[in-house]
Parts: C-alpha cells; sequence; structure tokens
C-alpha cells in the first residue's frame, strides 16, 4: 500500500517502513525542484518529480532534502509490489496526427510581474489530445525568469497553479540567460473540459519576454 506523504520547505524525515518511493509532485516557483533522498542513511542520489526507485529490501527512515530551500512537495511510499492502476473496457492508442490538429500561441510579457494566460482555455464537454509544446523565455540582467505550461481543469490564479494540473514544461532563467524546452510526440489525452496555459513570473528586472506554443486536437 502506497502512503502520500508532503514534505515542506527544508525538507523532512519519514519514519515508515517500505521499499518504493516515488518523487509525485512539487511546488517551486520555478527553482531547482530537485531533492537529495536518503533511506536508513543511504544516499540514494537526486530525484525530479515522477522518479522513483523500487529497493530489494525495505527501509524504517527516509529523509527528504530540496536542493532549493524553498521548495515543497509530495512523496509516496509503500511496500510493493507497485502496479500501475488496471484499464478496463475498450483502448485506443494515440499514436498518429489527424488532420484536426490546430496550433496556439502567445507571447509572455517581459514586464517585472506576474500572470497567467491560456494557450487552449478549459471549454466544457471538451477533450484536448496534445501533440507539441514549446516555450522559451529571457530573462533581464539582473533578473530572474520563470515561466511554466501547464494543463489543468481551469485556469490557474497565480505561478502556483492549482491542486490539479499537468505539468507539461518549466523553464527558469536569471541574469540575462535564455532557457528554452520544446517536447514533441506528446500523445497525451486530457480529461474532458481541461485546457493548457501559461504561468509566468519576471522579478527584479524587466526582460525582453517569451512565448510558448501548442500543436492539439480537439473532441
Amino acid at each position: 500500500m502506497l502512503q502520500t506523504y508532503p514534505f515542506p520547505a527544508g525538507g523532512r524525515q519519514i519514519d515508515a517502513k517500505a521499499d518504493f518511493f516515488r518523487y509525485e509532485s512539487s511546488v517551486s516557483g520555478g527553482a531547482d525542484d530537485t531533492i537529495r533522498v536518503r533511506a536508513d542513511g543511504n544516499d540514494l542520489g537526486l530525484f525530479s518529480p515522477g522518479d522513483s526507485i523500487k529497493l530489494p529490501i525495505t527501509a524504517s527512515r527516509w529523509e527528504i532534502t530540496p536542493i532549493t530551500g524553498t521548495v515543497t512537495g509530495a512523496v509516496r511510499i509503500g511496500v510493493g509490489p507497485v502496479q500501475s492502476a488496471r484499464v478496463a473496457g475498450n483502448v485506443r492508442v494515440i499514436d498518429e496526427v489527424q488532420a484536426s490538429c490546430q496550433t496556439a500561441s502567445a507571447g509572455i510579457p517581459g514586464a517585472i510581474g506576474s500572470g497567467v494566460a491560456a494557450l487552449r482555455a478549459a471549454a466544457a464537454g471538451l477533450t484536448l489530445t496534445l501533440r507539441q509544446t514549446s516555450l522559451n523565455i529571457a530573462a533581464g540582467a539582473g533578473g530572474q525568469f520563470a515561466a511554466r505550461v501547464v494543463a489543468s481543469p481551469a485556469a490557474p490564479l497565480n505561478f502556483s497553479g492549482v491542486a490539479s494540473q499537468l505539468i507539461l514544461s518549466d523553464l527558469y532563467a536569471t541574469n540575462g540567460q535564455s532557457a528554452s524546452f520544446q517536447m514533441g510526440d506528446l500523445k497525451k489525452r486530457l480529461p474532458t473540459g481541461w485546457g493548457v496555459y501559461i504561468l509566468y513570473e519576471v522579478v527584479s528586472a524587466a526582460s525582453t519576454g517569451g512565448g510558448a506554443s501548442l500543436s492539439f486536437e480537439v473532441a
């Protein structure tokens, strides 16, 4: 049985017998959300959200230490075997681009501040199948620039997002640096009614901004 444990800024120790560990999610504000994990004092290395490990024996003490002290998040641990959820009924594999594929793009302003922009706003009754996403940002001299593309059932209120979301890309740049990310062949079918949004935050110095794009199908 797996159990979810949140960890605060600075990390925590979890006293529980388990041989399976998964880094479930993080709230990073664009900072490095890598964590260091130790089991019974043994260093298991650095983990990013989505990473997991199955140990040959159970451990009783788990230590979670974020590389960036302000990062919070959640992990799941338990005793195996760990199995993925079964799917009943007919399964359609989404493996080819349809003629109905659409594209959307949006710019990200470079002024100091934060905000949210819709690449494809959530709409009741519509199901999006994501094909490709890209994101690029450029920080101003002496400034910081964080941006994230997420899928969500509603427009997030701020950069921290909402409880139900799928992070598609996450970038951070500082002091005149640029950063870019592109993911193709996504084959991601979102829950019905979900949309895709950009979250961004510019700190300390204005920049030239950035932008994001999305390729998708609507059913």
